[in-house]
C-alpha cells in the first residue's frame, strides 16, 4: 500500500481495536462518578440554589455539559458511547501527533499503544472517566502547537490555547496542555525557529481566553454560579487534600496503588520507551521541550490528587503513546513487533479476565436495582437521597433530591454540610425516599446520633433490595399502599 493509505488503515484498525476492547462493558451500569455526573447533568438548571442548579459539584462546567449531551442522547448507553468516541479520538490524535514529529511509522506505533491504553480495564478507561474526556482537548492542543511550528499559522496557536483551557474545564487537574503551550512559546522565543513571530504569544493567549469568556457568559446567564466555581474547582480540592491527609492510609501508600494498574495495563512498559522517544525528538529542541512539559504536567496532575484511582493515569496516556511511538519508529522490526504484540496480549488478557469478572460480580448492579425500585414506586413530586452517598443510585432513581451534596467527600469537607443535612431531615422538605447506604457512624458524620433519631422518628422500611433498606417517609404512603420487603 502507499505510505499514506497504509497509515490511515493502521490507525483505523487501532481505532477498531480500542472500540472492541470496550465492547464488553457497554451495558455495565454507571459507576458512582459516572452516575453522579449524569444525575447532576440531568438536573442542571438555570438560576438554581447551588453551583449547578440545585446541585453542588467540584467538577468544571464543560464536563457537566458533555455528560448532559450524552445522557440526553442515550442515557446510560450515551455515556458509554461518549467514552468510546473519546478513546477513538485519542488514538487518532496520538497517531497524527507522532507522525507530525517523527513520521508515519511513529504514528502507527503511537496508535497501537494508545488504543491499548485508552481502552484498558486496568486503568478503568473502558468506562467514561473525566480523565478520558479531558485527554482529548489536551492532546489536540499539543497537536496544534506542532502544526503551528510546521505551518506558521496563527489559527493553530489560537486553537491550541483554546483547547488547553478546555481540557482544564473538563478536569481541573489537566493543566498539562497549558504547561506545554507556555513552554512551547518560551522555547520559540529562545530558539527562534523560522516560522516564529511574536504574535504567536498573543494568538495563544487569545485562544486561551475564549473558553474562559464562555464560562463568564454561562455565569451571567445563570447556568453556573461563577462566584462559587473557583472554590469548587480549586479551594475544595485543597481542603479535600487536608481532610484526606488526616484519615486512612498514608499518602505514599495511597500513591502506590497506581503501580499495579500501571503494570497490568502496559503503561509502565510504554513509559520505559519514553526516554528513547525524547532523545529522538530532541533533534528539534522546541518540540522536545514541549513534550517534556506535557509529560511533566501530566505526572503532576496524576500525583496532585489526595486519593489515587487507576483512571488518574489516563492523563499521561497520550504523551506516553506519542513518545513510545517515536521510540518504536527507530527500533528494529522484530522489537517493534514484539512490543506491539506484548501490548495487545496484555490488553486482551485483561479484557478476557474482566469479562469473567463482569459475569460473576455485575459491578454497580446493586445500585441500579435500588434506584430502579425507587423510580418504579415513586409518585409525582417525590424526592430522594442516599446516606452518605451513592450518587449513581440517584441517577437510576430518576427523582430530584433536596440536598445539594451527593458524594461522601463533600459531606466530610464542606463545613456546613452536616448541619444542613440535620435541618433537612427534621424539616417538611425531607426526602420522600431515603437509602442509608453507609453506616451512620462512617467518618463520624452522625455525631450524637442525630440522623439515627430522625430516621427512627420519620421513616419506615418500604423494601430491602439486595441487602439495602429503602426508607419511606411516614407521613406519605409509598406507591402501592402497604410496606414492602423485597
Amino acid at each position: 500500500m502507499r505510505p499514506a493509505a497504509s497509515f490511515r488503515t493502521s490507525v483505523a484498525l487501532c481505532a477498531v481495536l480500542a472500540v472492541a476492547l470496550r465492547a464488553p462493558f457497554l451495558g455495565t451500569p454507571l459507576g458512582v462518578d459516572e452516575g453522579g455526573l449524569a444525575f447532576v447533568a440531568e438536573h442542571w438548571a438555570r438560576r438554581g440554589s447551588s453551583l449547578y442548579g440545585a446541585q453542588w459539584l467540584d467538577r468544571p462546567p464543560l464536563l457537566v455539559l458533555l455528560v448532559r449531551v450524552a445522557v440526553a442522547a442515550g442515557g446510560q448507553t450515551g455515556v458509554r458511547v461518549l467514552g468510546a468516541l473519546a478513546a477513538v479520538a485519542l488514538v487518532a490524535l496520538a497517531a497524527l501527533l507522532a507522525r507530525a514529529i517523527a513520521g508515519a511509522r511513529a504514528g502507527t506505533g503511537a496508535a497501537v499503544v494508545c488504543a491499548v491504553l485508552a481502552s484498558s480495564i486496568a486503568l478503568q478507561a473502558v468506562y467514561t472517566p473525566a480523565e478520558l474526556l479531558a485527554a482529548v482537548p489536551a492532546s489536540a492542543s499539543v497537536l496544534c502547537l506542532v502544526a503551528a511550528l510546521r505551518s506558521g499559522r496563527l489559527a493553530a496557536l489560537v486553537a491550541a490555547g483554546a483547547l488547553a483551557v478546555a481540557a482544564a474545564l473538563v478536569k481541573q487537574s489537566f493543566l498539562d496542555a497549558g504547561l506545554a503551550g507556555i513552554v512551547f512559546l518560551l522555547a520559540c522565543v529562545v530558539c527562534r525557529p523560522p516560522p516564529f513571530r511574536p504574535a504567536w504569544v498573543a494568538a495563544w493567549g487569545a485562544g486561551a481566553a475564549l473558553p474562559l469568556a464562555a464560562v463568564v457568559l454561562a455565569s451571567g446567564l445563570g447556568f453556573v454560579d461563577g462566584g462559587e466555581l473557583p472554590y469548587a474547582l480549586i479551594g475544595f480540592r485543597i481542603a479535600a487534600l487536608h481532610t484526606l491527609g488526616g484519615a486512612g492510609a498514608p499518602l505514599t501508600t495511597r500513591a502506590m496503588r497506581l503501580a499495579v494498574p500501571a503494570l497490568l495495563s502496559g503503561l509502565g512498559l510504554a513509559l520505559l520507551l519514553a526516554p528513547a522517544g525524547l532523545r529522538r525528538a530532541g533533534r528539534e529542541r522546541v518540540i522536545a521541550a514541549t513534550l517534556v512539559a506535557w509529560l511533566a504536567g501530566g505526572l503532576a496532575g496524576v500525583g496532585g490528587g489526595g486519593v489515587y484511582w487507576a483512571h488518574y493515569l489516563i492523563e499521561i496516556v497520550p504523551v506516553t503513546a506519542v513518545l513510545a511511538g517515536i521510540a518504536l519508529a527507530h527500533a528494529p522490526s522484530p522489537v517493534r513487533v514484539a512490543i506491539a504484540g506484548v501490548a495487545v496480549v496484555l490488553a486482551a488478557g485483561a479484557s478476557f479476565g474482566a469479562v469473567d469478572y463482569l459475569a460473576d460480580h455485575r459491578p454497580h448492579a446493586v445500585e441500579r436495582a435500588v434506584g430502579r425500585y425507587i423510580h418504579a414506586h415513586a409518585r409525582p413530586g417525590d424526592t430522594q437521597y442516599v446516606l452518605y452517598a451513592r450518587a449513581n443510585v440517584l441517577y437510576y432513581g430518576a427523582l430530584p433530591t433536596p440536598f445539594p451534596y451527593d458524594w461522601s467527600l463533600m459531606m466530610r469537607v464542606q463545613t456546613g454540610a452536616r448541619p444542613a443535612l440535620y435541618r433537612l431531615l427534621a424539616s417538611p422538605r425531607r426526602p420522600t425516599w431515603l437509602v442509608p447506604w453507609q453506616n451512620d457512624d462512617a467518618w463520624r458524620l452522625d455525631r450524637g446520633a442525630a440522623v439515627d433519631t430522625l430516621l427512627r422518628r420519620d421513616y419506615r422500611v418500604a423494601a430491602t433490595v439486595a441487602g439495602h433498606e429503602i426508607l419511606h417517609r411516614v407521613d406519605t404512603a409509598p406507591h402501592g399502599g402497604a410496606v414492602r420487603r423485597g
